[in-house]
């Protein structure tokens, strides 16, 4: 048994439906649980479309309605040649566009939106892909059922960033899942979505699909999560700004995590924590060649391992900004990095790497770009006395930086990393503003100029021959 996962690129268009119909079918025997995605682009057309109802822009809501639907007719009218097969299909569509209009005009009769509506109008993505999925592959001979995220997986109250509740996933996974695959039935899941234990619909988040896929995969013992990707695996980094990047055969849970985190977007970086917790397999393919190997992420690498090629992989995040806390009031005040953490986190924003100088006169932080005002209007709030007071300077703002990480497992223990680093870099006149290394060694991660950031990347790619 396996789980088969299928992101919005594989499901944008009649076509890549139609190739996921013959991957389902290729795979039979391997009792594939399928986890798929909104429609590409449907996630943001239902975003937008909430903000139009809160503003009750009704012209451009109207206009965002009539997009998804023709998205969804497209492909049903391209596919299901049986013309009453097609109408009940139709018909089925024309009722849950019906129910997502009646939440979005509510959202608008209010003029706003709770965290519990956000994610029940965000689900309608997954509903109705994997709603016109099951029909294709019944059409096709394929015996699929539907299975809706909030059925199967339990999650907490954190709604839009849920996270499942194993043991009651577990349980609820195997009663309903397992019945129909000994039937000889499809499981066909809405990814991204949950439910609380009180049954209200949560979602999990941007690239919540994946945590589905993982957390099924997990619960169900399968042997293997496939995430079909249109990419033939995980690569040393993007082909489009290495013109020699390899592909990576194989790879730890915990370097994929690190790739995650910072940029590479592999996977969703929480949804490696129930794969390596059980021990599932996972295998990033692509979706257009599902029998290449692909990539192949596990705990053990069972091939050969090179210490005279310590990096496995680059990845980068560009638009970051850099914001520096300063003050000779800060020298010896315990808790001031405590206090810039926590006020950031209650604004749910990311501190990607940290910096404070031995005499503590100042810290710096990394964030990404689009948190920059938030963060800035928030520091100066929770230190306005200290500002007043002259103990602090105000915050200094500093954008267009690129975080470069260099992942591999093989970098623990391995000497001269780091000088290798500077000297490459040093060699093209690439200047290192921030460090920063864990104490695993899995990752050293640092910070450039954005402008500088494509020659980095091919001038490491190189010296650490990760084309080879």
């Amino acid at each position: 048994m396996i789980v088969m996962k299928f992101g919005g690129a594989s499901l944008q268009d009649d076509f890549n439906f139609a190739n996921v119909i013959k991957v389902v079918q290729e795979n039979k025997e391997k009792n594939p649980i399928v986890v798929v995605s909104a429609m590409k682009g449907v996630t943001d057309l239902l975003l937008e479309s909430i903000h139009f109802a809160v503003q009750r822009e009704n012209l451009k809501l109207s206009n965002h309605l009539k997009k998804i639907k023709e998205k969804h007719i497209n492909v049903i009218e391209s596919l299901i040649k049986n013309e009453k097969k097609r109408t009940d299909v139709l018909k089925d569509l024309e009722k849950h566009l019906l129910d997502l209009g009646y939440l979005l005009n509510a959202v608008s009769v209010l003029k706003e939106y709770t965290k519990k509506s956000w994610d029940m109008i965000l689900s309608y993505g997954e509903k109705l892909s994997s709603r016109i999925l099951i029909d294709l592959m019944l059409s096709h001979n394929i015996n699929a059922v539907q299975v809706l995220g909030e059925e199967v997986i339990v999650t907490d109250s954190n709604f839009n960033s849920a996270y499942p509740n194993f043991s009651l996933t577990k349980k609820k996974s195997n009663q309903i899942l397992k019945p129909m695959i000994k039937k000889g039935f499809t499981p066909v899941i809405a990814g991204f979505t949950g439910a609380t234990k009180d049954g209200e619909t949560t979602t999990m988040g941007r690239g919540g699909s994946d945590l589905s896929a993982s957390i099924i995969g997990a619960c169900m013992d399968c042997e293997e999560v496939w995430f079909l990707k249109e990419v033939d695996g995980i690569m040393t980094h993007d082909p489009r700004v290495v013109s020699e990047a390899s592909l990576i055969k194989e790879i730890t849970y915990s370097e994929v995590a690190e790739l995650s985190y910072f940029g590479a977007k592999v996977l969703h970086p929480i949804a490696i924590h129930p794969l390596k917790e059980n021990g599932i397999i996972a295998r990033i393919k692509n979706v257009y060649d599902v029998n290449s190997d692909g990539t192949k992420v596990s705990a053990l690498i069972t091939t050969n391992t090179n210490k005279l090629k310590p990096v496995k992989a680059i990845s980068v995040i560009n638009d970051i900004c850099l914001l520096t806390i300063q003050g000779e009031g800060m020298i010896g005040i315990p808790g001031v990095a405590a206090k810039v953490f926590t006020c950031l986190a209650d604004s749910m924003i990311n501190v990607l790497m940290i910096s404070q100088s031995s005499s503590e006169q100042n810290i710096c932080i990394v964030i990404n770009k689009v948190d920059r005002k938030s963060a800035i209007n928030k520091l100066n709030e929770k230190f306005e006395l200290e500002i007043l007071k002259g103990l602090m300077g105000s915050i200094k703002v500093q954008e267009s930086f690129s975080v470069l990480s260099l992942v591999g497992k093989e970098m623990a223990g391995t000497s001269g990393v780091c000088g290798k680093i500077f000297s490459i870099l040093g060699q093209g006149d690439i200047n290192i503003v921030m460090i920063a290394q864990g104490s695993s060694e899995l990752n050293i991660s640092f910070l450039i100029e954005k402008s500088k950031s494509k020659l980095a990347v091919n001038l490491l790619h190189k010296a650490f021959l990760l084309h080879e």
